[in-house]
Order: structure tokens, then sequence, then C-alpha cells
């Protein structure tokens, strides 16, 4: 847009010399001691389109969550970062585009828009790419944002660059049965697979050696985990709610479980451990992990 047709309607379209905000009487907003401008959401709730003017840098946690009508956004070229739950729970939104000005895109910040099927990014962005519309960093080491509306196919195959699944990259996704996770992968991080009500049968993260608190809560069909060697640590609420989980398979690696790990989980009967016998020592385990005491334990050979 060219800032000289942008007719000047109030004192408030003027923020900061040479830059005029077109429609800036629409959102709620703020400009720092640093210069840079927040967007905090929109007075109107219910619009179906949000044009963030142009000089805008941030767009503030939780500005344009649970819009529900909201279809489309435009980000300005100006625009660098993009905090928690930015638009959560965006139902309508079925595509977005990062401009080459963003540095930094929070966690959760696309989770629960059931529709978004397609995050692009600027070919010229440094710090994120996309490829078939999902979200990674730069050199596609970390996996950013799934897009909870991906319907291309029932099973993604995570790229064998990838290491680290970030926070609640596949959270509320709820359209794929199968996600494949690489041996490349080494840390999942925290809720990464919160509440992926269709991710089902087994998933085997075999080459991670660290595992974020809540990473596979409420997986509600998933029915067996094969931890692979290395693992030292199941965290707090790990596979809690995993309501269908009947079998879990762990090395002798691992020395603690944390509370809740397995909380909810009322099919779990077998625990599977990779290892001797003769030497195994039982992890520490913390509190409300009633069924996964109470399992079978069966021994395999390493």
């Amino acid at each position: 847009m060219d800032h000289e047709d942008i007719e000047v309607l109030s004192k408030d379209n003027y923020i900061k010399d040479d830059i005029f905000m077109s429609q800036i009487e629409k959102f709620e907003y703020e400009e720092n001691s640093t210069e840079q401008i927040f967007i905090y959401g929109m007075k109107d709730k219910k619009a179906t389109r949000a044009v963030i003017p142009y000089g805008v840098t941030c767009i503030e946690r939780h500005a344009f969550e649970d819009m529900e009508s909201l279809g489309s956004v435009d980000i300005p070229e100006t625009m660098e970062e993009i905090y928690d739950e930015a638009f959560a729970g965006c139902k309508s939104l079925v595509s977005i585009r990062i401009p080459k000005s963003v540095t930094f895109i929070a966690p959760g910040a696309f989770r629960g828009c059931d529709n978004l099927f397609e995050i692009e990014v600027d070919e010229e962005n440094e710090f994120y790419t996309s490829v078939d519309g999902v979200l990674f960093s730069k050199d596609m080491d970390e996996i950013v944002q799934f897009p909870p509306g991906y319907d291309e196919a029932y099973e993604y195959i995570i790229p064998g660059t990838v290491t680290t699944v970030l926070p609640e990259a596949f959270a509320e996704v709820s359209r794929i049965d199968r996600i494949v996770l690489t041996d490349s992968i080494k840390k999942i991080e925290e809720r990464a697979f919160w509440h992926c009500t269709s991710l089902r049968g087994e998933q085997s993260p075999g080459g991670v050696t660290e595992l974020g608190a809540g990473a596979f809560t409420g997986c509600e069909k998933l029915v067996a985990i094969r931890l692979g060697q290395g693992l030292a640590r199941i965290p707090e609420n790990a596979f809690s709610s995993c309501s269908c989980l009947k079998e879990i398979t762990l090395h002798d690696s691992v020395r603690e479980i944390g509370k809740c790990a397995f909380a909810y989980c009322e099919e779990l009967r077998q625990v599977n451990i990779v290892g001797n016998k003769k030497t195994y020592k039982a992890p520490k385990v913390g509190d409300s992990n009633l069924y996964f005491e109470d399992a079978s334990i069966k021994f395999l050979k390493k």
C-alpha cells in the first residue's frame, strides 16, 4: 500500500514519523519506549478479515484468540514477533502468510485453528520456512507448527532433517491418524502432541533422548509407545489421559517416571523393559502412576 494514499482520519492514524496506519481505529494497540508497536486485538470480535496496519511490529499474546469468524489476516512487512496463542481458536482461518520481517513465532500461536491448512513463509525470511504448508525453522532442524487443518493425507512423515519438535507443534491436530517420527528426532518438547485425538496405533520415537512435559497428553487413541535407548526420564504428564494405551516399551536407561506421566491410562497392562533383568534397577516413580505400577513387566533383550 502506498502510504501517500492513506487518508489521515484522526490523530490515532499517525503513530510515528512517516508511518500512517490505515484502519488503526479498528485495533487496540500500543507503542512502547523502543518504538515497537503492539497489536492487542481488534475491537470488532466478529470481524471476518484483519488487515494489520503497516508499522505494527508485534502481535501480542491472545490478540486474536477465539475470533471464530476471522477468515483471513494480512500481516505487514514490518511485523517482527508473533506471541503465544495470538491466533489460537480462530476456527475460520484457512491460510496465513508470514512475511520476511518476522523473527519470532511463539509456541501455540495457531493452536486450535481447526481449518488452517497452510502456513506460507516469504522465501526471503531468514528464520522460518514452509514446506507443504508446514512451518519449520529456516534450516529445517525444528518443526515449529503443523497446521491443524492439514488434510492432504492420513499420515505425515516428519522430514529427516528435523531433530526437535517444538512445544505445541502438533497440539490439537485432529485430522492426522499417523505421524511418523524419524530417528533423527532427538528432542520432543512440552505439549508437542498435546490432545492429538486422532493419532492412533503405535508411536515409536526411537531416537528421542529428551521428552518434554505433557508431550503426548490426551492422545486418546494411541495403543502402544516404544521409546528408545538414551531416554533417562519420562516427565510429568507425558502420556496422561492416553485412555487406550495398552503397552509401553522402554529401555533400562529410564531412571525416573514423573508425576502423572501415565495418569488416567486405564488400559495400560504391559510394560516391556529392554535390558538385563538381573542388573535392572527400577526407576523412581512419581505420584499418580498407579496403572504403570500395576502393569505386568516383561524383559526384552537389547
